[in-house]
């Protein structure tokens, strides 16, 4: 049982899967010995069942109270980013996803890979072709099997990913240039509990066309009153099209536009343009952020300092 909860735990990469199977393992343990010592030692010929419904009546009150607090508080602070990719049949950039994965995990961050509905993704062609002279980035990504295979076969559904255990949410469009593959309503959802959280959302290409139509919990749009940036990418007429579509619906929403000579717009927590401009700009705000937290701490020590002196 406890290898099978092991399997089906790892098996989609959850963050803090490691501490789920701990606390399973150790609530097993705590269970079968007194069972045991009851149903074998106690001298009073009790049933297995009835050796385990008191070995629960005993153990359950003691480890309660340790469990509640255990699953109701937040993760543990390991300065984790989101990168969210469309569901099949649409499929994700390749260079994009390799060139923020490496930079984020270069600069100590865990990478989490999520989805609308979890499970597979789609690779762009480019993939099957990485191994001719690429960008670095997609060489160190690819060399890595273990992040293929999270990428491709186990992302996490956006729904079990709260905005709680991370610190960043990157939003990456379809390869396919597709507006549907980001007009998703999960995604949406996520984006503005990540805004109302304060936590950074960087949004690239057409997933800006998704991040327009996510709404804060007042009513208005997560861009509104924000400066937006629509970057084309390829400059293919069906690309130029659907950016277009994306810069109507950013002004409709009040967002707005920089000029088409700018390839990144940072407003605050909201950050939204070409995908290598945004990754920066991203983990320059993160910066700025930790260090701002770092202050507030030192503001709160030197009010206690003052306090006990007075």
């Amino acid at each position: 049982l406890h290898l099978q909860i092991e399997m089906e735990t790892r098996s989609v990469g959850q963050p803090g899967a490691d501490y789920g199977f701990k606390i399973v393992t150790l609530a097993g343990a705590a269970l079968f010995g007194p069972t045991e010592l009851l149903h074998r030692y106690s001298g009073f010929e009790l049933s297995y069942a009835t050796s385990f419904g008191i070995a629960l009546l005993v153990v359950l009150p003691l480890m309660g109270p340790w469990m509640y607090r255990f699953f109701n508080a937040p993760l543990p602070e390991r300065r984790r980013v989101l990168l969210v990719l469309p569901d099949p049949p649409s499929c994700w950039c390749l260079p994009e996803v390799a060139h923020a994965s490496v930079t984020f995990a270069r600069e100590g961050f865990e990478v989490v890979y999520a989805s609308p509905q979890g499970g597979k993704t789609r690779a762009d062609a480019t993939f099957s072709d990485a191994s001719t002279e690429v960008h670095p980035s997609v060489q160190l990504f690819c060399a890595d099997a273990d992040e293929v295979r999270k990428v491709l076969h186990e992302t996490l559904p956006v729904a079990r990913c709260p905005a709680r255990d991370f610190v960043a949410m990157l939003l990456l469009d379809g390869g396919d240039a597709s507006i549907s593959c980001v007009d998703c309503p999960i995604v949406q959802s996520a984006s503005s509990s990540f805004v109302t959280s304060a936590k950074v959302v960087g949004a690239c290409g057409l997933a800006v066309y998704g991040l327009a139509n996510a709404k804060l919990p007042e009513g208005c749009s997560v861009v509104q009153g924000k400066r937006v940036c629509c970057s084309n990418i390829d400059g293919t007429s069906k690309t130029l099209l659907a950016v277009d579509i994306c810069r109507r619906v950013v002004t409709e929403k009040g967002g707005v536009l920089v000029g088409s000579d700018k390839d990144v717009a940072n407003d605050g927590l909201v950050i939204t343009g070409k995908h290598d401009r945004v990754v920066q700009e991203m983990l320059s705000t993160i910066e700025v952020l930790d260090k701002l937290a770092r202050l507030r701490v030192l503001e709160t020590e030197l009010d206690q300092v003052k306090d006990k002196s007075i």
